[in-house]
């Protein structure tokens, strides 16, 4: 199918997206589905941190020991943690939308029951039900983020925003906690559960579309396993934590190691594993998670430990006590909508690492200043907390989710999310412990936060030497055999594997499009978007004529250099003799030079690259009338990531048309949306290509996958006229036609990639490429 589907809008283009497929699957109604998502991450951080005020009233009322008091917290965490792959899985089978309606109604009918509940059995039992309820809240709810925003920066934006209903849950939960307790008592906790979720609920019905499941079996032994060994942990960690290390902790130990033990047992001879082993051995994806689990057992861990050392140790009101966190919930609201604006910036290791120092500072001033008497001391750590928080989550939520495969998107968020339980309950397991006698409450709290001070601080040395070791490392080598399953699985040691010796079934692509936002250079909102959907946007007149003249002077003075004939930059029509291009062009030419580092030019590739950028390639090609011959369809990320060792798609192409492109002059064509896609090639040319017009090469995807893509987004062609810029991903599929016009083309390609993104050893290569094809001078470019 040929189309031309560009349509103008002064000097930026918004390209049509009416007929896209990768389109038209959102949901019409994104503003209210988004709301459902934030009404229920409101609530259930809302009755976390409102029941850690209301424990001493339920102590109190039902007469509960301080270990009593630490299960209801931590029934409800544990719940939480050994249910939410399962439920993962369940998100995954029957789509993200049935899984978040049931998650509520399971989460209100037992948020009734424990306002009802006579006795501290019955309470610790519904708190375990509705954390069944609630994981199964958490997984739904970073799917339907997921399904919801398609564009990259959309969805690390909207993480963000989950993170700031987090923290305004978090505000308003010690605060709004201690008054609900002193003035209606600690039932009226639960009861606010109920008309949450009926609200949420209401919103999903009207609004969300339904989500499509995918065949998926569930894992109960891997369930079973999974809950001894969590359970096991928090009981034992819970003894520890007051100074016990008799039988009852060795027992409750035994039963942690026997859990793990039969876990890795279960899940090597299950056919369908809860836990995908290529997912959980793929270091973009566990680092995250684990990082995840630091962060909840330090941030949780503290608010548990901080609210008794406040009404306990301090001997202040639920009310006071509430108020007295403050600092921690008001900066985790504040900072949160800027951790968006940071991650598109900057990408999520800079910010990860950043958070996790903040919050190592934090915990420590916390734990220098708790046994004294000023408040304003422990405020400021607490404020440092809450700013690091703000950074760590969304970072950990977007990390996780782009390295997690589109078919196992409700498995990786329950992973992410049983690691950050597990953290919570491991933290109020240990922490809850040191302060069980007033006596020693300063002490326990300067303990309980140097621990979190300590575990931080590993966290981010760890981020740092696992994120360095990643920029450096050899890549894995590329499997010898494949059969029929692993064809459709993707290869988690390499997610781009390529020039395989079977065919592959084409990958999700895992990583952004568009890394940047708007407000980062001179691209609007609504073309950004369009790039991220169709892979490329074309900026008119971007060159004004009286420049395209003085470039089509250099390009014919470097044409008629006889010094450059014999210059292993310069390649020569075999048919004519003559040049057909020039690379490295920047550095033959000073005006080429110039154009390079033009902020028309280069604030666009730092804008879609989201970071600073170096050039990656250069070079002038001149496709001549009559006997110009093009170029066989191709991404150019999968020979820049086999050949040059370039490890992401994090690289932008910008070709400047010289000449007019017309449909019959061999301009360039583009498969739309192809981008969003990785297609694995085959070594060598199979069979059935040897009949093609091109002379076929390795890296060549197949007639199969073409027609595939081709059938599923059409074919767009670009045409335009002299001084006009195409900007486009380097893993679009695309490719040109011979000219057998009188008409030439000639344009300046200019390849521009990420400072985050340097090349290492080739993928699929014996050696580099020379460095004029693949630069490897990645000193940033500066206007």
């Amino acid at each position: 199918m040929w189309t031309n589907k560009f349509q103008r809008n002064d000097a930026e283009l918004t390209i049509s997206t009416e007929n896209s497929p990768a389109y038209s699957h959102r949901p019409a109604h994104l503003a209210p589905g988004m709301a459902a998502v934030l009404i229920a991450g409101f609530m259930i951080t809302l009755d976390t941190t409102i029941v850690n005020l209301a424990v001493p009233a339920i102590r109190a009322n039902l007469h509960a020991g301080a270990v009593g008091g630490q299960w209801v917290v931590n029934g409800y965490n544990l719940a939480i943690a050994t249910t939410l792959i399962t439920t993962g899985a369940i998100c995954d089978r029957i789509g993200a939308r049935r899984a978040f309606g049931a998650g509520l109604v399971l989460f209100a009918v037992a948020s009734a029951v424990c306002a009802l509940a006579p006795a501290l059995g019955l309470l610790v039992a519904a708190r375990l039900v509705q954390g069944a309820g609630a994981a199964l809240l958490m997984t739904a709810a970073f799917a339907l983020v997921a399904a919801l925003h398609t564009a990259d920066h959309a969805r690390a934006r909207a993480f963000a925003l989950w993170a700031a209903v987090v923290g305004i849950g978090t505000v308003l939960g010690p605060s709004a906690g201690g008054v609900l307790v002193d003035a209606l008592g600690w039932r009226a906790v639960f009861w606010l559960n109920v008309p949450l979720a009926a609200l949420a609920g209401t919103v999903l019905l009207s609004w969300v579309r339904r989500t499509g499941g995918q065949p998926r079996s569930l894992d109960p032994g891997g369930q079973l396993t999974v809950i001894m060994a969590l359970a096991g942990a928090a009981v034992a960690l819970t003894i520890a934590g007051q100074g016990s290390w008799g039988t009852e902790f060795l027992l409750a130990a035994a039963v942690a190691g026997a859990g793990i033990i039969a876990l890795i047992v279960t899940e090597r001879h299950v056919r369908n594993p809860m836990l995908p082993p290529g997912l959980m051995t793929y270091r973009p994806f566990l680092l995250p998670v684990l990082l995840g689990g630091v962060l909840s057992f330090g941030v949780y861990g503290s608010l548990f430990v901080l609210s008794l050392h406040f009404q306990l140790g301090r001997a202040f009101t639920a009310t006071e006590a509430g108020f007295a966190l403050l600092p921690f919930a008001a900066t985790t609201a504040l900072a949160a909508p800027l951790a968006g604006r940071a991650i598109g910036r900057h990408g999520t290791g800079p910010v990860l690492l950043t958070g996790l120092i903040v919050c190592a500072t934090g915990a420590g001033i916390a734990a220098v200043t708790a046994p004294l008497a000023p408040y304003w001391p422990l405020a400021l750590g607490e404020a440092l907390l809450g700013v690091g928080h703000a950074l760590v989550q969304p970072a950990v939520n977007t990390a996780t989710m782009h390295a997690t495969p589109p078919t196992h998107i409700g498995t990786g968020s329950g992973v992410l999310a049983t690691a950050r339980q597990t953290g919570s309950v491991l933290g109020i397991a240990l922490l809850g412990g040191l302060i069980t006698d007033p006596r020693t409450i300063p002490a326990g709290t300067a303990t309980g936060m140097a621990i979190i001070a300590a575990l931080f601080t590993a966290g981010a040395v760890g981020h740092w030497a696992s994120t360095h070791t990643t920029a450096t490392q050899s890549p894995p080598p590329t499997p010898t055999t494949e059969d029929s399953a692993m064809a459709r699985t993707p290869t988690f040691a390499d997610p781009y594997a390529t020039r395989v010796t079977a065919a592959r079934y084409p990958i999700h692509r895992p990583d952004p499009i568009v890394w940047g936002s708007a407000g980062d250079g001179p691209i609007n909102a609504a073309t950004l978007a369009s790039h991220s959907i169709k892979g490329y946007h074309l900026v008119e007149g971007l060159l004004s004529p009286a420049e395209v003249r003085a470039y089509w002077r250099e390009l014919v003075r470097l044409s008629g250099d006889g010094t450059l004939t014999a210059d292993e930059r310069v390649v020569i029509e075999k048919s004519s003799g003559q040049v057909r291009s020039i690379f490295e062009v920047h550095k033959i030419s000073e005006l080429i030079a110039e154009l390079v580092c033009d902020p028309r030019i280069l604030d666009r590739a730092r804008q879609i690259l989201g970071s600073e950028v170096y050039l990656h390639q250069s070079r002038i090609d001149y496709v001549p009338g009559f006997t110009g011959t093009g170029y066989y369809w191709h991404s150019d990320f999968e020979t820049w990531h086999a050949e040059d060792g370039m490890p992401r798609p994090r690289a932008v192409g910008c070709s400047l048309a010289l000449t007019d492109n017309h449909p019959f002059n061999g301009s360039l064509m583009i498969i739309p949306s192809s981008q969003r896609v990785f297609v694995p090639c085959v070594a060598h040319a199979t069979a059935d290509d040897q009949d093609s017009p091109q002379h076929q090469k390795t890296g060549v995807p197949s007639r199969r996958d073409l027609t595939a893509l081709a059938a599923g987004s059409g074919i767009d062609q670009f045409t335009g006229p002299p001084g006009s810029a195409l900007w486009f991903d380097s893993n679009v599929m695309h490719g040109s036609g011979n000219n057998i016009t009188p008409y030439p083309r000639s344009n300046i390609f200019l390849v521009f990639n990420s400072v985050e993104n340097t090349l290492v050893e080739p993928y699929a290569a014996s050696a580099p490429r020379p460095s004029f094809i693949s630069s490897r001078d990645f000193t940033p470019l500066v206007r």
